[in-house]
């Protein structure tokens, strides 16, 4: 079966040149050394295609499960600060580095197992499966047509409309509300983790917890979404709960109205100078 990795569209026509139902080439493109090859297969059963997007911790894979005969969201756990990639597999860049990559690895599959828990919240992204392979960890998810906030935001001018945001604000307040009664932390609120579907279904994705502070061995090692992550989150020390996300929250209400990214929390524990959306015209 030969496919369109950008879509995962099946193609008929095996003299194409672009795909009838993307648009886009067939040609492969060159790799970046931190994805896998398109056509990958994992599980057995998915066969991977172009990348969908990359942060410091991971990358997320357009893919195809074959038993199922349907398009899947794959991610990848691969800590960019401290991996590396010989061929499919990823292990830790040093010796050393080792312990704290299997800690991450760890954490990342115990989330997943936490969130695919989360099956029955209608705001949550569904986890069908995870598991380890290629020396590193992949989480299975459904794969969602639409934008995420950031996109959204961008295309619109930088900002929205009160109406639409309170929309979006309460709907992630609704979900959780049903997540930390569960006890899952989301961790990392921020627009591009806020998806709306092709249908205006509002989901949460890409859970935090690779990036929870706890993992890492100095604050200086801290990722987190400056303006977004509360003071509690540049610290290993402090501890964290669903007041995290309510920061997050918003902090993203703000940026959404006012299309400016909140002063970081760390910039205002001493004094805080964040100007109000009314003062901004809101």
């Amino acid at each position: 079966m030969e496919f369109c990795y950008h879509c995962m569209c099946q193609i008929e026509n095996r003299k194409a040149h672009t795909c009838p139902h993307c648009g886009k080439s067939l040609k492969p493109g060159e790799q970046k050394s931190r994805f896998l090859k398109p056509g990958t297969i994992l599980g057995g059963k998915f066969i991977i295609g172009e990348p969908l997007g990359a942060g410091g911790f991971g990358n997320t894979y357009i893919g195809w499960d074959s038993l199922l005969f349907r398009r899947v969201a794959v991610k990848e756990f691969y800590p960019e600060q401290y991996c590396s990639r010989d061929g499919a597999t990823v292990h830790a860049s040093e010796e050393r580095l080792a312990p704290r990559f299997a800690k991450g690895l760890g954490q990342f599959l115990n989330e997943a197992r936490h969130v695919a828990a989360l099956h029955e919240v209608q705001g949550v992204v569904e986890i069908t499966d995870f598991f380890e392979e290629n020396g590193t960890g992949y989480i299975v998810m459904e794969y969602l047509e639409g934008m995420d906030v950031r996109k959204i935001l961008k295309k619109s001018g930088n900002k929205k409309d009160y109406a639409w945001c309170r929309r979006v604000i309460l709907t992630i307040l609704y979900t959780l509300r049903e997540i930390h009664r569960r006890g899952v932390l989301h961790r990392d609120i921020a627009p591009d983790n806020i998806f709306v579907t092709d249908e205006g279904i509002i989901k949460l994705i890409d859970f935090g917890a690779a990036k929870n502070a706890s993992l890492l061995e100095s604050n200086s090692d801290i990722m987190l979404k400056t303006g977004y992550a509360p003071i509690e989150q540049y610290s290993r020390n402090r501890e964290q709960g669903a007041y995290t996300d309510i920061y997050a929250v918003a902090a993203l209400f703000y940026r959404m109205l006012t299309g400016q990214t909140p002063i970081p929390a760390n910039k205002r524990e001493a004094g805080d100078t964040l100007i109000s959306p009314s003062q901004m015209g809101v």
